[in-house]
């Protein structure tokens, strides 16, 4: 059965209806900003309750829409899309998953991570995307990198074992924050990008994404590779990675050189002035794009 919704982006309730229906939603700060005063953003979207996996409660129009309102509040720039990147055959011959089956999913803002250690696009374990999980397996992926802040991870988790693929939450939230729970899980995260052949997403695989790609470049010590942030606005971007990262050195309750230790630094002096280095080469990257 497919039932309309009708969303109100301020409240964050939902009202449902008994049929499909162009639903009308009313932002008065984004929505006057971006196309004036008095102005409604409609578009078709309904869910279907006899298959939750196999599509998602919001399609994917009206989620991405939504999306883009959260995003935009964020990071104050509208939102945009990842295109997949082109490889030569002689760069997809060294890697170690298919890069070009996932490719032919046309996941939204999916494509290759920089230090070629998987992929990365909106969340695979999320509605829609779901029913794509075993393509993702077979194409050579075998962990899944979840970066959304949700409820149900241990039901997910238990989804995932049964394909085979190795599930971790790393949970951000819309609006960037980052907490303990973060730092954490931070040798759990840098080891599992290490081991590659993962595939990395937030909801729709840019802002926070983005952040995560940043703080594995900067606490990671075996990684060299400056990543590619997509965001609109990654100086943004670096500004809460920025955040996460004083929670850390500002922490005074925590033995610093047991962190370093942990995220596998010889000790906490190089770890410290490798991130500095580190955080120079992004800052430089990226001052340019505002």
């Amino acid at each position: 059965m497919k039932i309309g919704f009708n969303y109100n982006i301020y409240s964050n309730k939902m009202s449902v209806q008994n049929t499909n229906f162009v639903t009308k939603v009313k932002n008065t700060n984004l929505l006057n900003e971006k196309c004036g005063k008095n102005k409604n953003v409609s578009f078709k979207s309904y869910y279907d309750d006899d298959n939750y996996w196999e599509d998602s409660p919001l399609d994917k129009l009206r989620d991405h829409f939504l999306y883009g309102i959260r995003a935009y509040e964020c990071v104050k720039e509208p939102p945009f899309q990842i295109f997949a990147k082109d490889l030569s055959e002689n760069d997809i011959q060294k890697l170690d998953f298919n890069y070009n089956d996932l490719k032919s999913l046309k996941l939204n803002n999916f494509t290759i991570l920089k230090n070629k250690k998987g992929v990365r696009g909106s969340c695979i374990v999320e509605g829609y995307n779901f029913k794509y999980i075993n393509d993702v397996k077979n194409a050579g992926i075998e962990r899944i990198i979840d970066l959304r802040e949700i409820d149900n991870s241990a039901e997910i988790y238990k989804i995932c074992n049964k394909y085979g693929l190795e599930y971790f939450n790393f949970p951000i939230s819309y609006n960037m924050e980052t907490g303990q729970e973060n730092i954490d899980k931070l040798p759990e995260l840098l080891e599992l990008i290490n081991q590659g052949k993962i595939y990395i997403g937030c909801e729709e695989g840019i802002n926070r994404t983005d952040m995560t790609l940043a703080i594995n470049y900067l606490f990671n010590p075996k990684e060299k590779v400056i990543p590619d942030l997509e965001s609109a606005s990654p100086s943004k971007i670096l500004e809460y990675t920025q955040d996460f990262a004083n929670s850390i050195f500002g922490n005074e309750s925590f033995d610093k050189k047991e962190f370093a230790e942990s995220l596998g630094w010889e000790d906490y002096i190089s770890f410290e002035n490798e991130y500095c280095e580190k955080l120079s080469k992004l800052l430089s990257k990226y001052e340019k794009r505002k």
